[in-house]
C-alpha cells in the first residue's frame, strides 16, 4: 500500500492468486474495512502480475509509484446510455482523475472515491445539472445508474434559477438601500436617531489648503 506522487489516496498494489476477478476491488474494499479504520482503507487498487523487485529481491516501491489503477471490471458490460448517465460519468471520470468513463454499476468508492471526492462531485453535478445532491446520497447511491435514476427520478434538490443582475438606473434619485443599510436604519428609527452602536470614530489630518464648503458638501452626499 502506498500514495503514488502527486495523489491524495492509498493505493493497493496486489497479486490475485487467481487473476483480477470483476468485482475483486469492492469485495476487498469491503473485507478490509472490517477491521481498519475509513482513513486506512485504499481507495485505488492495481492488479498486477507479480510485484516488481530489486536487484536485492526486495519489493521495488518506487516502480510501484509508477503504477497505474486498474479499473474494476465491474460495470464494463453496462456504458451510460442516457444524457443524464453521460454526464454523471463524465463528471465522475474528472472528479477521480480517470483515463475512462465508469460503468454504470461501478462503485464511486471503489474506483478511489473518497469522503472529500463525493463533496467535489455533488459540486460538479450541481453546476452541471443545477441538482443538489448531498454527500450522504452519494454515499447510499454510490453508482452511476443509482445517482441517475434519483436525478431523472426528481430526486436531490432542484436549484431555483437565479436571476440576473440588473444595473440600477442612475437618474439622480436615491439608491435603493441594501438589507444590511435597512436594518441599521431601522435601528436607529427605534433608537430615535440616538443609536450610536455603528458610528466610527476616525481622526483626519489635511495638509494643504482645505475647502470646507467642499468637503461638507461631499460628507452631506454620503450621509444623504
Amino acid at each position: 500500500v502506498l500514495v503514488r506522487p502527486g495523489e491524495d489516496r492509498l493505493t493497493a498494489c496486489v497479486v490475485p492468486r487467481d487473476g483480477a476477478a470483476p468485482g475483486l476491488a469492492g469485495a476487498l474494499r469491503r473485507e478490509i474495512a472490517q477491521s481498519l479504520p475509513a482513513a486506512m482503507v485504499p481507495t485505488a487498487w492495481a492488479f498486477l502480475d507479480a510485484l516488481p523487485l530489486t536487484p536485492n529481491g526486495k519489493v521495488d516501491r518506487r516502480a510501484l509509484e509508477g503504477v497505474e489503477p486498474s479499473a474494476d471490471a465491474a460495470g464494463a458490460g453496462r456504458s451510460a446510455r442516457t444524457p443524464t448517465e453521460q454526464v454523471l460519468a463524465g463528471l465522475c471520470a474528472e472528479v477521480l482523475r480517470l483515463d475512462h468513463e465508469p460503468g454504470l454499476d461501478e462503485d464511486f468508492f471503489d474506483l478511489g472515491g473518497h469522503s472529500l471526492l463525493a463533496a467535489q462531485m455533488a459540486a460538479r453535478v450541481r453546476q452541471a445539472l443545477n441538482v443538489e445532491l448531498s454527500v450522504v446520497e452519494i454515499f447510499h447511491r454510490p453508482t452511476i445508474a443509482r445517482l441517475a435514476e434519483l436525478v431523472e427520478a426528481g430526486g436531490g434538490t432542484a436549484l431555483p434559477e437565479i436571476p440576473p443582475i440588473r444595473p440600477v438606473p442612475r437618474d439622480g434619485r436615491p439608491l435603493p438601500l441594501s438589507f444590511p443599510q435597512e436594518r441599521v436604519w431601522v435601528l436607529d428609527r427605534l433608537a430615535h436617531g440616538g443609536n450610536r452602536a455603528y458610528n466610527f470614530q476616525v481622526t483626519l489630518t489635511f495638509h494643504g489648503p482645505l475647502r470646507v464648503e467642499v468637503l461638507a458638501g461631499a460628507l452631506g452626499e454620503i450621509v444623504r
